[in-house]
């Protein structure tokens, strides 16, 4: 189950933001002042991600699209102004829009995930090497994190952050996460959306 966080509810435009892989909801925070004095911000929370339910596990795309598809549906009358998502958030929104349940009329896809084209076996290794990496960042020094990370954009603070958030994440979370995040399916019949992308 999602935790869906809103901001600025009394605004007419709705933005839905939806986070990377690996890192939780409130990686938003810095643009969330900026954006909710003009817009209603939904930005849900996925599972195995959230700090505020650390016993939950990843689900799936589809339980998680099935689930905003339902949300926004009854909060919204399935339309938006804005779908953003970056990483898995913009595979999220590849499947939103794929489906063709929720309207909205801009879509940004930041290097959006989309599913693999390769045959499974390859897919599961691709996988396995994601898991591991991830599992080896998981229990790796803050040192050793620096070392991976790009000294000139990421600070001392943001380490800490990323350290945080990997070792929040269960092995179930980082093996269904990554697999299934570059493996999900999308519907054999696609219509292209008539928003801006």
């Amino acid at each position: 189950m999602l935790t869906i966080h809103e901001f600025g509810q009394n605004n007419a435009k709705t933005i839905v933001m939806f986070h990377p892989l690996g890192v939780w909801w409130d990686i938003f925070e810095y643009v969330i002042p900026i954006l909710e004095k003009d817009y209603h911000l939904i930005i849900p929370a996925i599972p195995g991600h959230d700090p505020d339910r650390p016993e939950s596990d990843y689900t799936s795309m589809q339980e998680i699209t099935d689930e905003m598809t339902d949300f926004l549906t009854d909060n919204c009358s399935g339309h938006v102004n804005c779908l953003y998502g970056c990483s898995m958030g913009g595979g999220l929104v590849i499947k939103l829009l794929a489906e063709g349940k929720i309207r909205t009329d801009l879509a940004i896809i930041d290097a959006g995930m989309t599913p693999y084209q390769l045959p499974k076996p390859i897919t599961y290794l691709i996988g396995v090497r994601d898991f591991l990496m991830t599992m080896l960042g998981k229990y790796a020094s803050i040192k050793m994190l620096g070392s991976v990370f790009d000294p000139e954009k990421y600070s001392q603070e943001d380490l800490l952050y990323v350290k945080k958030v990997l070792k929040s994440l269960s092995a179930r979370t980082i093996w269904k996460g990554f697999y299934e995040a570059n493996n999900y399916d999308l519907p054999k019949d696609i219509v292209w959306p008539d928003c801006r992308i």
